[in-house]
């Protein structure tokens, strides 16, 4: 065998790894039939493939915010969050991973902005919260003193955060399993929202959804 025939093995390989078996095997074809110069080829194919996943996860993102800034005005909150679960399988309370980290957030001018420092948090540590979430798909707390008494850890949480009120919606895959949620805070005053007010938010966290499933691949 020689030495142009390991390096495609080489690279076919590497391709497996990274995009699958099917992908490295159609690369070998492509390459056994492509002659002198199909290395370059093929590697200018990969970059543009991943100049296109590149943009398409930019331009995601880029709507997912677009998303949330319609909420920060439409509802008058002051922060606006995506929460996505990660590691692990499906756990006691139903969740199928075992962290959440905040994937996207948009704050309101003289907020603070949380999401650098809300990464690959336990979901151990929302017990309460992941079982409701589960049973009814969205959380509302109009005032957050009402969590104190039930769970005074998630109560402290969100309070060192400034939250007063804060409503949550979830994300689900298309099988019903949870990939994360939509959260919005109130930290100048308590707010209760309105059943319309409600309705714009599950419309928009629909939106979000899809998004959010399209960038996994799932949608």
């Amino acid at each position: 065998m020689d030495a142009t025939t390991w390096k495609a093995l080489e690279v076919c390989s590497k391709i497996m790894t990274n995009h699958g078996t099917w992908v490295g095997l159609a690369t070998l074809a492509l390459g056994l039939f492509a002659g002198n110069g199909w290395q370059l080829r093929i590697q200018e194919r990969l970059k543009s493939s991943f100049r296109k996943e590149l943009f398409g996860k930019m331009e995601t993102g880029k709507q997912i915010n677009d998303a949330l800034d319609g909420l920060l005005i439409d509802l008058d909150c002051e922060r606006a969050t995506v929460f996505q679960y990660h590691n692990g399988n499906q756990n006691a309370v139903g969740v199928h991973f075992d962290r959440c980290s905040n994937t996207h957030e948009r704050v309101q001018v003289g907020a603070s902005p949380l999401m650098t420092t809300l990464q690959s948090l336990p979901n151990s540590f929302f017990a309460s919260w992941n079982t409701e979430m589960m049973k009814m798909k969205e959380i509302h707390c109009p005032d957050l003193e009402t969590v104190r008494e039930r769970d005074f850890g998630l109560y402290q949480f969100l309070a060192e955060q400034g939250v007063r009120s804060f409503y949550l919606v979830g994300i689900f895959s298309f099988d019903g399993d949870p990939v994360g949620f939509v959260g919005i805070h109130y930290c100048r005053q308590t707010r209760d929202l309105s059943p319309a007010e409600l309705d714009r938010l599950r419309a928009t966290s629909l939106k979000i959804c899809g998004l959010v499933l399209a960038g996994k691949g799932d949608a």
